[in-house]
């Protein structure tokens, strides 16, 4: 994950952002409404990210945001692609957030990165993904990244 921004504003483009192409592609949920600009917005207190996710609402859409094993920041679409179960539900696994249904596991870009019932079949669901969105602590707080 790049460095943290000086302070990202709203509708800033921070200078230090990696080159076009060095971030993972990530993919918004068709439910966000389309009122809301792009730019850096503040999700939460960096302080109310514990070792659990956390459900959080951002423009009408529920966002679950966790802290991986490593410390990097994740904020996915609260909702499992497998059942839509509430992966504010679940819990951290490492580098992952595991949906407390059937046990898929997210990485922080949204890609699912284990399914304990096909584990020997991952050509069956490595192409799935949730909406992610790019996010960093800074200042004390979570800040998201919303782009159209």
């Amino acid at each position: 994950m790049p460095e943290p921004f000086a302070s990202p504003p709203l509708g800033s483009t921070p200078s230090e952002r990696p080159a076009s192409g060095s971030l993972p592609s990530m993919q918004l949920p068709s439910a966000l409404p389309p009122f809301v600009p792009p730019g850096w917005y503040i999700l939460c207190r960096a302080s109310k990210l514990k070792q659990a996710p956390l459900r959080l609402p951002f423009a009408g859409v529920a966002l679950v945001a966790f802290r991986s094993a490593d410390g990097s920041i994740g904020v996915l679409e609260d909702r499992c692609a497998h059942r839509a179960a509430p992966l504010s539900g679940g819990k951290v696994c490492g580098q992952h957030v595991q949906c407390p249904y059937h046990g898929w596991e997210y990485d922080r870009h949204g890609q699912v990165a284990q399914v304990p019932a096909l584990a020997q079949c991952p050509e069956k669901w490595q192409k799935i993904r949730v909406g992610a969105w790019l996010a960093c602590e800074q200042q004390g707080f979570i800040w998201i990244r919303h782009e159209t």
